[in-house]
């Protein structure tokens, strides 16, 4: 059987494991919006200078 301090350590390496996963995946995302956003600026400037 496990003591408490055994099941807190656990728990503390769940938590943070999670945490990790949800800041790296948000940073990706940002990261993701932002490089389609710069893309499309570009293809709009693109369009206008054509014309």
């Amino acid at each position: 059987m496990l003591n408490s301090a055994t099941l807190a350590v656990i728990l503390l390496f769940i938590l943070s494991a999670i945490l990790f996963t949800s800041i790296t995946v948000s940073i990706a995302i940002y990261y993701t919006k932002r490089k389609a956003d710069t893309e499309e600026k570009t293809l709009k400037q693109k369009m206008i200078t054509k014309k």
